[in-house]
Formats: structure tokens, sequence, C-alpha cells
């Protein structure tokens, strides 16, 4: 699957997708129907290489299942799918009817009130994941959905465990990313609490994408 390509209108296994609502390095994510139950869902589709790739993607549903959190976006169940004679590893996920922090960055449209409550609210979603020795890792506006104004902490991909030191060419969200990263590839309590204050920093400045917000500073 070519995840900069819109598939809406096909099928993966059982789910007709419907609208595509994002894409990120491991997947991209759609609302689709579920044809057995006739119900929508969002899904999240990552390609499957091989087995044993199968069994690491299958951390990204089992980490946050763990978690079970308000502000945690609810996983309801993980398979793998062929999407044109293709396997590929499928999440279900809650539909958050209003998108993406970083959509509505795009629109200029939240206040720092708003910016203020959502950030308490992914703070007990971190709290809680903290609690339970999971490190998220990949915060940042796109990885924060929302349901009315509730929000909800999402993409688990890149999350680890407390005290797992990671290789050296492991995966980060480099603009939201300790600088001790660099040093130890260790990431910890404070890396995602990091991560969130970046994240807190573009919402009340209306920052929707990081490198475009520096070349302007740069270019003034």
């Amino acid at each position: 699957m070519d995840h900069n390509i819109d598939y809406s209108g096909k099928f993966c296994g059982k789910y007709k997708l419907l609208k595509k609502l994002g894409k990120g390095s491991f997947g991209s994510v759609y609302l689709a129907l579920d044809t057995v139950l006739k119900v929508q869902k969002a899904i999240k589709i990552m390609d499957v290489s091989n087995p044993q790739q199968a069994i690491e993607l299958f951390k990204e549903a089992e980490l946050p299942y763990k978690c079970n959190h308000n502000n945690i976006i609810k996983i309801l169940g993980g398979s793998i799918e062929a999407f044109e004679s293709n396997p590929c590893f499928v999440i279900e996920m809650e539909v958050a009817q209003n998108g993406s922090i970083e959509s509505l960055l795009k629109k200029n449209q939240l206040s720092i009130i708003d910016s203020v409550n959502m950030i308490k609210g992914i703070l007990f979603a971190l709290q809680h994941s903290h609690n339970l020795g999971i490190i998220h890792r990949d915060i940042k506006p796109a990885n924060i959905l929302l349901d009315n104004k509730t929000p909800n902490l999402s993409d688990f991909g890149l999350a680890t465990t407390f005290n797992e030191v990671l290789p050296q060419n492991s995966l980060w969200y480099i603009t939201h990313a300790a600088p001790e990263i660099g040093m130890t590839n260790t990431p910890s309590v404070q890396t995602d609490i990091y991560a969130l204050g970046m994240t807190f920093y573009r919402m009340v400045n209306c920052i929707d994408d990081w490198y475009t917000y520096l070349n302007k500073i740069n270019n003034a």
C-alpha cells in the first residue's frame, strides 16, 4: 500500500474504506465501514512484510489497549487483513469526531483557554500510561485527536517501556525530541513531558508546521 494515495472506496479485508483521515510514517488512518457489524470505525492500516514484523506491529495495539483511559484513544481490536492480496495489520479504534489538534492549528481555530484544557487532559493520560511503565515517544498535535473538546492521545507506534535502550537508528519526531536523546537514546518520563511542552508551545502560538514556522523566523 502506498500511503500517499487515497484508497477510499476500496476494501481492506472486511472493511470498506470511506474516507482517509491521515497518514504517518507507518500507515494510513481511514474512516471505514465494518461490513460484518455494519458500523463505522476508525482503522489504521500498516503493511506487513513478514511474520516477525507483524509481531512487532501488534505492540501498537497492545500498549494503548492496556492503558484504557478517558484521554487515550480506545483500541477496539487488531487483525491481519488483506489489501489487494497483500497482508496488512489493521487496528480498530474509536472514531474521534473532530479530527486532530494539528487540523485545528491549520485553521487557526484554537484558543489559549482550549489549549490549556486540552493539555491538562493529555497530562492525565501521560500520568496514567507512565504509571503503567509505558513511554509514548511521539507526542505532537497530529497525535492528539478530539471528540468534541475531549483530547485523546493516539498513535502508540513508537511507544516503549521504561528503561528500554533503543537502537541508534530508532525513529523520533525530531522537532519534539528532548536534547538528551542524542546522547542516551533512552526514553523516559521527561522525554514525553518535553514533547508535550513543545506541543503546548505550538498550540498557544497556532504553529501547525514547525519547519514552516522556523523558516518564517529565519527569513524575518
